[in-house]
């Protein structure tokens, strides 16, 4: 008689098989559960306390947990992490040349949440508690589950099976659920609300076992999720497993949850079985602080740069962001950052919502900048009070140099029907930064030039700084739209543009254009991003363009031809 139960909490994903090395175990024994946990198991957004083993604060000494290597064993699609054994962790290792390989756990820990779910007494547990909180709406970690028992015990009353359970607020009703969350993929929409549990009765190789066929809660259709192991194949000792599954809840954000993972024997000591759990995948998504636009910021001389900073996070109303700075410049001494009225921040840091808040970093008039210097300003953010330790971290990084006076030219440009470009000249300046106003229908509102969508004509003003002093310019860019502003009328299906057809409107899947002398097609977002183009040699007769990949909404149309280019506004309704 002889059953493993496992649970674990949290996430499902994973993909496993044979390869020509053996992974490696390390014993934990010795080590604090918390330390256990911090260094191996997690991932970001998450904060966890009150660790323990074996229901235990204290040190671990039990050799059914430890930590693995892959050692160059691809199939198990995990590089290292923890393992959990109803054993000793050193049965694990491969190759897979015994029958029934077994050694006790000298622990002989029983868990009493366990023992609900077995068939018979249950001893040899190795269990992993923690409570933990986080930042976003849902954690997960990747997994998978081996075993001796496979296959001769398949859809047996005693066989191994693990399962995760997460104790919480449910984020829907507010009341404390225990689940579990080690379910088969896909099955909690066939079987709600919890799916089917990930055990040897419902992931097997899709036939009852030698000592197997009339157990409870058996299911041979998901041998998908199924890995055989060779007898004498290298990795692994265990006979079966599991693909690497991915096990995910819903949560509360700031919300304490409680996580239960364990692994036992049931009714005898024999049959190893264990969990393995990729390193530092427990995680949450993290409520990111950042720049309105990515990438180094050039800052010139003592001109003040005003640094849009938001919350990127819809669960929270409001953070205080700290500030600290690494780079080659000297806080103090090369530059320094204020609110908009000239304050210094102190230690309270900065007050922000999901609204954007604005800093200023500026050059210091006697800062020595003879050198470009580098800014790197670190920002954290403490999102749940209760929680000082569930920090979210961002940098933002910037150039600064001794800049110079910069001059740009003021331009009209005039386009046929549409513009999908526009910008003018520098006539001089280094290191200088633009900003177009407004920047309707603009790709890059900080470039010279970009790619735009402009169906009517509109007055645009580049604001050009270039360095000490504050050294600005600004051209008046008018943009002139001869002809009208071509739209396709929805519903009617086609226009005509000087030998041009386009149609239908609105589009589905295709684009149909018509032309004589193509020479180059491309689409346009409304927000002047190009998302498709393509070259012709003089291309006569019909082309289609394929929506594949466009988001539903309203798009540009530029068809250069041997007599001239043309631009049309269309709707993909998909």
């Amino acid at each position: 008689m002889k059953k493993i139960v496992t649970i674990l909490m949290v996430l499902i994903f994973s993909a496993f098989g044979v390869s020509a090395q053996n992974i490696t175990v390390t014993s934990a024994v010795g080590q604090s559960p918390a330390t256990f946990i911090q260094s191996n198991l997690l991932g970001g957004g998450v904060y966890v306390f009150n660790a323990k083993y074996a229901n235990s604060l204290g040190n671990i000494s039990s050799p059914g947990i430890g930590t693995f290597q892959a050692n160059g064993f691809q199939d198990l699609s995990m590089q290292n992490g923890i393992v959990m054994t109803t054993g000793d962790i050193n049965i694990a290792p491969g190759p897979n040349d015994q029958l029934g390989a077994s050694t006790t756990n000298n622990t002989n820990y029983s868990d009493p949440e366990m023992a609900s779910v077995a068939t018979d007494d249950i001893n040899g547990c190795s269990t992993l508690d923690f409570d933990f909180v986080c930042l976003a709406d849902q954690v997960s970690f990747l997994y998978c589950f081996a075993s001796e028992e496979y296959p001769e015990y398949v859809c047996s009353d005693y066989n191994d099976v693990f399962a995760f359970f997460l104790t919480g607020p449910d984020p829907v009703t507010g009341e404390e659920v225990t689940r579990n969350i080690a379910i088969i993929p896909g099955t909690d929409t066939v079987y709600p609300p919890n799916g089917i549990a990930v055990a040897i009765n419902s992931v097997n190789p899709g036939q009852a076992g030698t000592y197997g066929g009339n157990g409870i809660g058996c299911y041979y259709n998901y041998s998908g999720y199924y890995v055989a192991n060779a007898d004498d194949a290298n990795g692994l000792q265990y006979d079966g497993r599991t693909d690497k599954l991915q096990a995910s809840a819903q949560i509360v954000p700031c919300q304490v949850y409680h996580m239960h993972i364990s692994v036992c024997n049931v009714g005898d000591n024999q049959y190893d079985s264990g969990v393995f759990i990729e390193g530092g995948s427990f995680t949450a998504p993290t409520a990111a602080i950042g720049l309105s636009r990515p990438g180094v910021t050039p800052i010139h001389g003592s001109c003040p740069y005003s640094v849009p900073l938001t919350l990127n996070g819809t669960n929270f109303d409001q953070g205080t962001v700290h500030f600290s700075f690494g780079g080659t410049a000297v806080e103090g001494v090369d530059f320094e950052l204020t609110d908009a009225n000239g304050n210094a921040f102190g230690s309270e840091g900065m007050l922000i919502d999901n609204s954007t808040r604005n800093f200023i970093l500026r050059g210091l008039p006697n800062a020595d900048l003879s050198e470009e210097k580098s800014i790197e300003v670190y920002l954290a953010t403490q999102l749940c009070p209760a929680f000082p330790g569930l920090l979210t971290y961002d940098t933002m990084r910037f150039s600064l140099d001794a800049g110079g006076d910069v001059r740009v030219k003021d331009t009209t440009i005039t386009c046929t029907n549409a513009c999908f470009e526009v910008g003018t000249e520098l006539v001089y300046g280094t290191n200088v930064s633009y900003l177009w106003v407004p920047t309707t229908g603009l790709d890059d509102p900080y470039s010279l030039t970009t790619t735009a969508m402009i169906f009517e004509s509109t007055d645009y003003q580049l604001i050009a700084t270039g360095g000490t002093g504050c050294n600005t310019d600004t051209a008046d860019v008018h943009v002139v739209i001869n002809n009208g502003q071509p739209d396709i009328p929805v519903g009617i299906g086609e226009v005509e543009m000087e030998g041009v057809s386009v149609w239908p409107n609105p589009a589905g899947e295709v684009i149909h254009v018509n032309a004589t002398g193509v020479q180059r097609l491309e689409v346009f977002t409304v927000e002047g991003r190009k998302v498709y183009e393509q070259v012709y040699n003089n291309h006569n007769g019909m082309i289609d363009i394929p929506t594949e990949g466009f988001a539903a909404g309203v798009y540009g149309i530029r068809i250069s031809t041997a007599n001239g280019v043309e631009g049309a506004k269309i709707v993909v309704n998909k």
